[in-house]
Formats: C-alpha cells, sequence, structure tokens
C-alpha cells in the first residue's frame, strides 16, 4: 500500500476539509451543529441556551435550536456593536 508524507496509508489519513457548514434549508439544528456554525464551543453554546439568549425546542430527547434564533441571536451582537459605536 502506498504511504503518504505522513507515514499513513490512505485509509489510515487524517481528514483536512473542513466539516460541511449547516445546510440552508434545514430549520432545525442540533446545539453542537449550531454552536460549530457560531464558532463557539459546546459549553459557551449551553450558556447562551440557560442564559436565554438562544432559545430552543425539545422533540422527543434531543433539543433543537431553531435557525431564526440563531440569526436573531447574531442581529442582537450586531445591533449592539453598532450602538456602542
Amino acid at each position: 500500500m502506498p504511504r503518504d508524507n505522513y507515514g499513513l496509508g490512505e485509509a489510515e489519513r487524517l481528514p483536512t476539509e473542513s466539516p460541511p457548514r449547516l445546510n440552508a434549508d434545514q430549520l432545525l439544528f442540533s446545539v453542537e451543529d449550531a454552536a460549530d456554525d457560531l464558532n463557539v464551543g459546546r459549553t459557551t453554546m449551553y450558556g447562551l441556551i440557560a442564559s436565554g439568549a438562544i432559545r430552543t425546542v425539545t422533540i422527543g430527547r434531543r433539543r433543537l435550536i431553531p435557525r431564526s434564533e440563531l440569526t436573531a441571536f447574531v442581529e442582537r451582537l450586531l445591533q449592539a456593536e453598532s450602538s456602542e459605536s
């Protein structure tokens, strides 16, 4: 089996591409996916949820974040920054 520059075979190679971004047609996102999209950690995302900054819905045992909540949160951040200037 041919080896690459790191001494790993094809099957052992680590992925070099970024994970896919959130699907534009998707309405609800897992906490982890939403955190990735906002470039924050999972703990930070759960803190935002606990503080009421981002609302969630529960379906079964899953806590999901509506797209509209992510958009509204970013808009509030932008408004807060523009009012500080």
